[in-house]
């Protein structure tokens, strides 16, 4: 059958197509999953959904992305709790994680926990703030490198600060509180090492995601991180960490980082304008995307439109594709021929001139509300 011969030839590395840009097809794991995935999908469609509906994938009409993994009934993108995991620890199958205590700590473990949790999954793993996210875990380092020089050069002053502020609140300190970190030159010195451990926590974080394939052996996990709004001297420290690593580059090579996506978050009053905290981060982030593509950019002032705050989304946008629009539509695809193969539509019309296929097509298209 064609679909055993496909079978075969996913088997035997013959029909290469990488559809998928992190999935190398020609590894142990990736024919091994390209195989597999054939049959997933062909049941997918024969067994799992509306005749309608499969008709309309294989006539590419609609597109239903990950159709291998649809029978298994699993969620696809999320965003994970990297505070609560960070803050608390976490349990996998084989052990159980400390919280992080570093900065190096937290990144190594952001790097793990994205390829844990895209085990559990298909689709997408994201850190919705990863600059507030980081910020305690640059306050302890911070921490441990100033109470380091005071204990080795300045012994005394180890002792009092040590005793007055004890290691279990160094998250909740500011690292430019200089009536907590009173001696400049331990200031200056954890200052400096701080940095240079943050810089090689995200160095290692981009290596991390590039390197380890955690599904099947075959795939990289698909990450993103967001970032931008954090005007804490923490989470600025982060950003520019983050942006620095991407404008890098990654290897020998300094190779553009496939992962994670960066996504920087424009705000009005946070980074849009001369003046604003975080501004001369939003032009960094304009430096790192005309070189490495990398961040893309979310507007965090958009709000949905109001027409559709007290409707159903799927009766408004019935309701719009219903009247003249959608008929000047189709008469335009009707009168293109390579546009009406194009969309691979066959048009037909009832007694009171419905478009009957096209109508089939949207409401199958929509999810039901």
């Amino acid at each position: 059958s064609a679909i055993t011969k496909l079978r075969q030839a996913k088997l035997q590395g013959k029909d290469i197509s990488n559809q998928n840009a992190n999935v190398d097809e020609r590894s142990f794991g990736g024919r091994k999953g390209e195989a597999d995935a054939v049959l997933l999908k062909e049941d997918a469609l024969n067994y799992y959904m509306s005749p309608n509906h499969a008709k309309n994938h294989r006539k590419n009409r609609i597109y239903i992305h990950d159709l291998d993994s649809y029978i298994l009934g699993m969620h696809n993108c999320l965003s994970i709790p990297f505070d609560k995991l960070l803050r608390n620890g976490f349990t996998s199958r084989q052990t159980d994680i400390r919280p992080a205590g570093s900065i190096s700590t937290a990144f190594q473990l952001v790097a793990v926990i994205f390829q844990l949790q895209s085990l559990q999954q298909f689709g997408g793993v994201s850190a919705t703030h990863l600059d507030w996210t980081m910020v305690p875990y640059v306050r302890k380092s911070f921490y441990k490198h100033y109470t380091e020089e005071l204990k080795y050069h300045q012994p005394k002053k180890y002792k009092e600060f040590v005793d007055r502020f004890v290691k279990k609140i160094a998250d909740k300190i500011s690292i430019e509180n200089k009536q907590v970190y009173k001696d400049q030159s331990a200031r200056d010195i954890a200052m400096a090492l701080t940095k240079e451990e943050l810089e090689q926590a995200v160095e290692g974080m981009y290596h991390n995601l590039n390197t380890l394939q955690s599904r099947s052996g075959n795939q990289l996990p698909f990450t993103s991180i967001n970032y931008g709004t954090c005007s804490l001297p923490e989470g600025q420290m982060v950003i520019e960490a983050l942006l620095d690593g991407s404008i890098k580059g990654v290897g020998r090579l300094h190779r553009t980082a496939i992962f994670p996506c960066g996504i920087f978050q424009y705000k009005k009053g946070v980074n849009d304008v001369e003046g604003t905290p975080n501004y001369y981060l939003f032009k960094k982030a304009l430096q790192s995307t005309a070189k490495r593509l990398y961040p893309n950019y979310v507007n965090c002032d958009w709000s949905n439109d109001s027409d559709y705050s007290d409707v159903k989304f799927k009766e408004k946008y019935l309701a719009d594709l219903s009247g003249e629009e959608l008929k000047s539509l189709i008469e335009a695809i009707e009168g293109n021929p390579e546009l009406s193969r194009a969309f691979g539509l066959n048009v037909k019309e009832d007694e009171t001139g419905k478009f009957i296929e096209i109508d089939d097509n949207i409401v199958e298209a929509i999810p039901s509300t």
